[in-house]
């Protein structure tokens, strides 16, 4: 049978080429694979028309690969090298080439003959398995979850001290049985039973479930169970179990919050077309029905804005509610808000409709002057539902100048969790044709108080879901400085630097919270790096310093890839950049770098300086504050610095501060 060698050439994945053994190995011939690999057209590369495939070599193995060739040739043999190339779109490969020189009957070199094939994928798989394998074990060792490590029959082959202290088993008395057997899965739903099944197919596991322990508890946990697998089979793998019986309970509360939420809705929605159809028969004007829809149509965007994570930062519900109420309560012309400060149990303005909010944002009033403080229902007063007799002079003065004069006011508390937090006032107007407030106004007047009872409980829920983020950053920043010795206590001195320079250049409150969540995280990315190359007392070589240069690169990609985390990863990925664009990974300069980067990349040298390190001792404040002068414009921020030395002169030593 004859073969065709064009149609076997055009058909294998990779380049099939002949070259010269010139200092650009000029091509004379290429395989249609070149396109595939490279992104450029093979005619492109031929005879370097454009451009040779030296070009195409990454920069940092260019000699390497120079060097193997030659050697090749002078000892007259094949050749196999793997190496890094940039392709037409800037995206860096693995190939495997495997190539010989091709001598005449004189002895000479007369081209190189060879093939180039993509091995990436084998590359990084190879890397993964091997960092892998080193920091799952100090994770499963440390882990303050519940974890156990299962072989391929889902049988038990390892458990965590965690493991034991939530499930109360012995690891010697479980290990070698099913798991499901020990946390009795067959009593919780088909969804758990079919996670195993999943997980023994290879599939990773994320779910919420049920799992009982020794003396037959349940423990509501989130599952995750992580296969491990080898040439596509599996062999075994994790499962963590993370304890969510506290959220769940809140979770449950703020159902039922959303269930009185819909309630006072529907009874809102219910008073409306009671006041329209009054209206109606009063003959009032078509525009002011249509001006009171709108206004309900308002308030169910501020109603909807409250989802189940409660953000609502500002105080901007409750001004909408109060104005809202205003326009619903045909007597109510003037009105305020007001809302309980715990820690001196004293009263603060935050919103009023004809009165003079700026006059009463600057009182605190002490709770005791408020009628009716402790009581439920619905109350009216002819003197803004507090009494003026014991203010302070001063106090009196601003109240009296504030609030205009009123004929009937009528009050209610706004509790949460049988705590009285604030109150809602609506004011007859002293000069208005009312004399007095509708029976109709107290159901309405309750409805607008279990709104901002609500509002309070999403805002509850939302700090509590914030802890459990922090605890959980937490915990794997434990498990860095486990692995790296020298950066016990960094992550949390770099963030709160970081923190306290961003609030001295008055940055907004999301970017100062970017600056201490940055901080926390960014140097998770040396999880990847081996821990001989971390904690060598001497100096780096250039390949493990190259290795460690990577950690910001891998720090960025596991932080991108995370919902809650995801807005900081570029912030992350930039922290090495210096000022005067010598810094890495891609060399940015100036404002190019982003401001909270700026801010970490002094954060972090700060305490590099000020912390003992494997290679020196600590510098003195006097000379790691002459270094940040000496390198302002070349490797920190002008701006930057300035900020840090303002916050250093007014405060204790940072080191200090952190340390507390």
């Amino acid at each position: 049978m004859e073969i065709d060698l064009a149609i076997l050439l055009s058909n294998l994945s990779g380049i099939a080429y002949v070259c010269e053994n010139d200092e650009n190995w000029t091509t004379s011939f290429l395989s249609e694979g070149c396109k595939e690999l490279t992104g450029y057209e093979k005619e492109e590369l031929l005879h370097n028309n454009n451009l040779s495939y030296v070009d195409l070599i990454h920069p940092n193995y260019r000699e390497y690969v120079q060097k193997e060739i030659q050697q090749a040739h002078r000892e007259r043999r094949a050749f196999e090298i793997e190496y890094k190339i940039i392709s037409a779109g800037g995206k860096e490969k693995w190939v495997r080439e495997q190539g010989q020189g091709i001598f005449n009957n004189r002895g000479e070199l007369d081209s190189v003959q060879g093939f180039i094939t993509s091995v990436s994928e084998y590359k990084e798989t190879e890397g993964l398995l091997k960092e892998e394998n080193r920091w799952l074990s100090v994770l499963f060792k440390t882990q303050i979850s519940p974890v156990v490590r299962l072989d391929n029959k889902n049988r038990i082959l390892e458990v965590n001290q965690k493991f034991e202290e939530v499930f109360k088993y012995k690891a010697e008395e479980i290990k070698g049985k099913d798991l499901d057997d020990i946390l009795e899965t067959a009593k919780t739903s088909a969804i758990d039973r079919g996670a195993t099944r999943k997980f023994l197919q290879g599939n990773e596991v994320l779910m919420e479930g049920i799992r009982y322990t020794r003396d037959g508890e349940a423990v509501e946990c989130i599952i995750k169970a992580v296969p491990v697998l080898v040439g596509g089979k599996l062999i075994g793998g994790y499962a963590v179990y993370i304890d969510i019986t506290r959220q769940k309970e809140s979770e449950q509360e703020l159902k039922e919050k959303n269930e009185e939420l819909e309630a006072s809705y529907q009874e809102l929605s219910a008073s409306h077309q009671e006041i329209t159809a009054m209206n109606e028969e009063l003959n009032e004007s078509m525009q002011k029905i249509n001006q009171l829809n709108k206004r309900f149509v308002n308030m169910i965007d501020v109603v909807s804005s409250l989802d189940k994570n409660g953000q609502n930062r500002d105080n901007s519900f409750l001004s909408e509610l109060l104005q809202m109420a205003i326009e619903i309560v045909p007597e109510a012309e003037l009105g305020k808000i007001c809302v309980l400060e715990e820690e001196d149990n004293t009263f603060r303005f935050i919103s009023a409709v004809g009165h003079d909010i700026e006059l009463l944002k600057e009182l605190r009033l002490d709770a005791k002057h408020f009628y009716h403080l402790e009581k439920g229902g619905i109350y009216t007063s002819e003197e803004y539902s507090l009494s003026l007799l014991d203010l302070e002079p001063e106090e009196k003065r601003i109240i009296q100048k504030a609030l205009k004069p009123v004929r009937d006011s009528i009050y209610i508390n706004i509790v949460s969790e049988d705590r009285t937090i604030g109150r809602i006032c609506l004011d007859i107007a002293e000069d208005s044709d009312h004399e007095s407030f509708s029976p109709g106004t107290e159901k309405l007047l309750e409805s607008f108080a279990s709104l901002a009872s609500a509002f309070f409980s999403f805002q509850r829920y939302n700090l509590l879901q914030g802890q459990l983020i922090e605890e959980f950053v937490s915990s794997v920043i434990q498990i860095l400085e486990l692995y790296d010795r020298y950066t016990s206590g960094h992550s949390e001195n770099v963030a709160r630097i970081a923190q306290e320079t961003a609030r001295v250049m008055d940055l907004d409150d999301d970017e100062i919270e970017a600056a201490y969540w940055t901080g926390m995280v960014h140097d998770i990315g040396k999880l990847l790096i081996p821990r001989e190359i971390l904690n060598k007392k001497g100096p780096l070589t250039d390949e493990e310093y190259e290795l460690i240069k990577k950690h910001s690169y891998w720090s960025y990609k596991s932080l991108s890839k995370s919902s809650l985390l995801g807005n900081i990863a570029h912030y992350v990925l930039y922290h090495h950049e210096r000022w005067d664009g010598r810094g890495y990974p891609d060399g940015l300069k100036g404002e190019e770098i982003p401001l909270v980067s700026q801010i970490l990349a002094l954060a972090d040298s700060w305490d590099a300086m000020t912390s003992k390190r494997s290679y020196r001792d600590p510098l003195s404040e006097e000379k790691a504050l002459q270094e940040l002068k000496d390198n302002k414009g070349t490797q920190f921020s002008p701006a930057v610095v300035d900020a840090f030395m303002e916050y250093f002169r007014k405060t204790e030593p940072i080191i200090e501060v952190a340390k507390k």
